[in-house]
């Protein structure tokens, strides 16, 4: 059976910017989510944009185990900067929550 294609919420400007320009090639969602490596689809519909990648690898750990390189390649300076913008998020998150970190390469399209 055919995996159906998965897709990636990025927000706002700054986030697509980001990922178009190759600066964010990481994102960490709460919860040990059900992604697998292959095709995937980045983008957000208020911002009518999109583009497909690759996922090279997923990780289920927990919020305090996220690794410099993970977070520095989710574009955040350090741990705590990393926690204060995943709270607006996920307000019940803790350093304990698990968490899926997927990482991405391969843009294919790039959407102005």
């Amino acid at each position: 059976m055919k995996r159906a294609l998965r897709a990636i919420l990025i927000a706002g400007e700054e986030g697509k910017k980001a990922v178009l320009e190759g600066r964010q090639k990481v994102t960490i969602r709460e919860g040990h989510r059900d992604y697998t490596e292959g095709a995937v689809l980045l983008g957000c519909p208020k911002l009518n944009w999109a583009t497909m990648g690759n996922i090279t690898s997923v990780r289920h750990t927990t919020l305090i185990e996220v690794t410099e390189d993970e977070l520095r390649a989710d574009g955040y300076l350090d741990k705590g900067e990393m926690y204060a913008d995943l709270k607006k998020y996920y307000p019940k998150l803790t350093y304990n929550s698990p968490v899926t970190v997927i990482r991405w390469d391969e843009l294919r399209s790039k959407n102005p």
